[in-house]
């Protein structure tokens, strides 16, 4: 009962900074591509 407990928690917290990570990347690249005027990039 312990280990499957475990395993589901691990699956869903690698599942949970995946989608967190994915998200992030998804609002850096649309910050990149200069959508926004007042981000400066810097090269």
């Amino acid at each position: 009962m312990r280990y499957c407990t475990t395993v589901l928690l691990t699956v869903l917290m690698t599942t949970f900074l995946g989608l967190g990570f994915y998200g992030l990347f998804q609002h850096a690249s649309k910050h990149l591509s200069g959508s926004h005027p007042t981000f400066h990039r810097v090269p």
